[in-house]
């Protein structure tokens, strides 16, 4: 696969571990866009705006599971 180097890329994987009260974690390599500039940039703010991202996605992907949960329990209190 070829990547374009004007843009961050992100290899990872998304897991729920469901034993407990659950977690949900995000592993995986980010790379900035830029070369060696990209990386002493990234080093200084930037990674603070990627590690943001990635913390909206999760809080997005519980938000979804949380409300599907709870339509999930409210179907079945309706069907008994």
């Amino acid at each position: 696969m070829i990547l374009d180097p004007r843009f961050p890329s992100f290899v990872g994987s998304i897991g729920l571990e469901v034993e407990g009260s659950g977690v949900l974690r995000l592993r995986g390599t980010y790379q900035p866009p830029g070369g060696h500039l990209g990386n002493v940039v990234d080093g200084l703010f930037l990674h603070k705006a990627a590690e943001a991202t990635a913390l909206d996605l999760l809080r997005d992907i519980r938000a979804r599971l949380v409300a599907d949960e709870e339509t999930a329990s409210t179907s079945v209190v309706e069907n008994r």
